[in-house]
């Protein structure tokens, strides 16, 4: 039994090791093209935008208000554009109050995405499709023939090739009833030989000869020009993605440097190294051997705390890390390093008022660790209501600070979260590691007869 205790010191250092390298380089098995994730590393971590660069707008109906099924809907819509525009990683939140959308996504690396004017033209396009009797138009150039077939008469629209001429067109596939609005409208316009235009958002796209047409096909002869088969699937894609209930307008925007992130990111990360080693040196040569301890279990506090923002696990979801985050870690190690220096001070008290090794480390972690567990919880309970309120972007209580701030965005949510989190989780790491591995590593430590010294923990030199 007592080899064993002596054994646990090993055991400690192989678990904590173990943990520090899982964290940062995880566990992946590459089978063919297909990287299979089992525990997440470094690599994986979500950066927010704060620190990676982006953009974040908020869009307002025109008019200024809009019913919440409208909003829904809306957001329907820019989710379906968003996602055929190939942004990624994108938060998207309306708030019926202030009648608004807001839509954020980190910095986009695709080339081909262009630029977040581009993007967000995108979005604010209505796309409102209709055919019509004939081209004709009023004075302002909006088509004033009769409306054949809408959108609900549309199921999908499809990029397709065409054998007679090589080019690309988009063939509208309709519903049961459209078909039957169709194929009526078509012997009736033949007759009169007249034909069908396609418009988009009142511009005309194209004309629909009726005499041969089975399904309406857009071929670009009009308006859009010709199509190729990359805007050919772009155009397709709008139209699956719908139009807006709502005539949107890009209100308040924030774009975010990513070499100011980046700048931010490198100096935190140069103050939690500085830090660390700076308070690993002085807790060694203040409290010696539990000071050593404390340094290991400081670290693996650090690894616990970055593991629980991966998500460790593939199947856990991650925690985004951003600038606050990371501050919310530094003040995370500093309550671990009040830990040990209060459990530290302990030992040294009952060793200096005569007691013997094994109840001044019994007696510090009991005591230390049980007025240190009250002081927490207030944080505790902090951490949590602020993970349950800005976990959920539109709810009550982001709604109320919103109001208070005037100007409350996705990103301030994001980035309260990320503290609350790093609070959270630090605190929780400190317990496992800075009480329990910490306990173990100093009672297996004194176990050795060579290092038990009371001057080794810092009592007096006998």
């Amino acid at each position: 039994m007592k080899k064993f205790e002596k054994a646990k010191i090993f055991l400690c250092l192989f678990f904590i090791g173990l943990l520090a390298f899982l964290t940062i380089d995880g566990l992946y098995y590459q089978h063919g093209d297909i990287l299979h994730t089992y525990i997440r590393g470094i690599e994986d971590l979500q950066l927010g935008q704060d620190i990676t660069g982006g953009f974040e707008v908020i869009f307002h109906p025109v008019g200024g208000t809009a019913t919440e099924i409208q909003l829904r809907s809306t957001k329907e819509v820019l989710q379906k554009r968003l996602d055929n525009l190939g942004v990624q990683n994108y938060d998207l939140y309306w708030n019926q109050d202030s009648s608004s959308i807001t839509v954020r996504f980190p910095r986009q690396q695709q080339p081909e995405l262009g630029s977040y004017e581009r993007i967000t033209a995108s979005l604010t396009e209505r796309a409102v499709l209709t055919l019509r009797d004939g081209i004709a138009t009023d004075i302002n150039g909006k088509p004033t023939g009769e409306i054949l077939l809408e959108e609900r008469d549309i199921e999908t629209a499809q990029a397709v090739g065409d054998l007679a001429t090589g080019g690309v067109n988009i063939q509208l596939n309709l519903t049961a009833d459209g078909q039957n609005k169709f194929d009526a409208a078509a012997a009736r316009l033949t007759e009169s030989g007249q034909n069908i235009s396609v418009w988009l958002d009142d511009q005309l796209l194209s004309i629909i000869y009726t005499r041969s047409a089975a399904v309406p096909v857009i071929t670009g002869e009009s308006g859009v020009g010709s199509l190729t088969a990359e805007s050919a699937r772009a155009l397709a894609a709008k139209l699956n993605a719908g139009s807006l209930p709502v005539e949107l307008l890009a209100g308040d925007f924030w774009v975010t440097s990513a070499l100011l992130g980046a700048t931010s990111l490198k100096t935190l990360l140069l103050a939690l190294k500085a830090s660390f080693v700076v308070l690993s040196i002085l807790m060694v040569l203040l409290y010696r051997l539990p000071g050593a301890t404390a340094a290991v279990s400081l670290a693996g506090q650090l690894v616990l705390t970055l593991g629980a923002y991966t998500g460790f696990l593939a199947i856990m979801q991650p925690t985004v890390l951003t600038l606050s985050g990371l501050c919310g870690i530094l003040l995370a190690m500093g309550l671990g390093v009040n830990t040990h220096v209060s459990i530290s001070e302990r030992i040294r008290q009952e060793l200096r008022n005569g007691k013997n090794l094994d109840y001044a480390i019994t007696a510090g972690y009991k005591g230390a660790c049980s007025t240190l567990f009250e002081g927490r919880i207030p944080m505790v309970i902090a951490a949590l209501f602020l993970l349950v309120s800005f976990g959920i972007v539109d709810s009550v209580p982001s709604r109320i600070i919103s109001d208070l701030l005037g100007s409350f965005h996705a990103g301030a949510a994001e980035a309260v979260y990320s503290f609350a989190f790093a609070i959270l989780a630090g605190i929780v790491a400190n317990y496992i590691m800075g009480v329990w591995v910490s306990r173990i590593m100093l009672r297996s430590l004194s176990k050795y007869p060579a290092l038990r010294a009371p001057v080794l923990y810092g009592g007096e030199k006998e």
